[in-house]
């Protein structure tokens, strides 16, 4: 189902993914065959749908978030003042 703000992901939702990639890392560990360990990471770096490119929308996500709510600091503000 799609995530919208009328069906917001839940900490749980994000629990969940945690528990899956941990599951992975487990898998990878134990893989009997370089073929088998290929398999299970190919989902993870795949370019377009692979998991590590979605964790950089999301983190850069959650930067601009940051960014966005964050109060400048005293020093920023002279930074700032201070450039012109």
């Amino acid at each position: 189902m799609p995530i919208s703000p009328y069906n917001p992901m839940t900490p749980d939702d994000v629990r969940a993914a945690g528990e899956t990639l941990k599951k992975l890392a487990e898998q990878l560990d134990t893989a009997s065959s370089p073929q088998e360990a290929a398999r299970l990471i190919n989902p993870v770096v795949a370019p377009e749908e692979g998991i590590l490119p979605i964790l950089s929308l999301v983190l850069a996500a959650a930067s601009r978030t940051a960014s966005r709510n964050a109060r400048p600091s005293d020093f920023d503000r002279d930074v700032w003042h201070s450039l012109g």
